[in-house]
């Protein structure tokens, strides 16, 4: 869990941020949620997914920096799985997003995890913003 992730997004050029990037972020600020993963993990998250042909897990979804850096640069079809202890807050802007065909799974009262999969509206890249 990077320290103050979320104020390091601060410097970055928002026209090079993913939408599901700039979302998550705006969730995390509003929501006080410091530990983000920062740009250059982001940056590496996201190449790192492009590359994965079928599944991506994750743990701590938090307001979901980490995921929308993957689910970004996720491929059509490829599921996210994500867990996260505070259901409230994971689920802020995932079970309705338009990217993302997303079903909640309750595994127990302070557990829940997201199972997503990624949809393709338009072709995109790092600085889209048809998501």
């Amino acid at each position: 869990m990077p320290i103050s992730g979320t104020d390091a997004h601060a410097t970055a050029d928002p026209t090079t941020l993913p939408p599901l990037v700039r979302r998550a972020l705006a969730a995390a600020r509003r929501h006080g949620f410091a530990h983000a993963c920062r740009p250059e993990q982001g940056r590496l998250l996201y190449a790192w997914a492009g590359g994965t042909r079928e599944r991506i897990g994750e743990t701590g979804t938090g307001c979901g920096v980490g995921l929308a850096w993957l689910a970004s640069g996720a491929r059509e079809g490829v599921r996210l799985f994500s867990v996260e202890r505070d259901a409230e807050r994971a689920r802020l802007h995932w079970l309705e997003h338009v990217a993302l065909h997303t079903v909640e799974l309750r595994l127990a009262e302070d557990l829940a995890t997201l199972v997503g999969t990624r949809r393709r509206l338009a072709p995109t890249g790092l600085s889209s913003s048809s998501e």
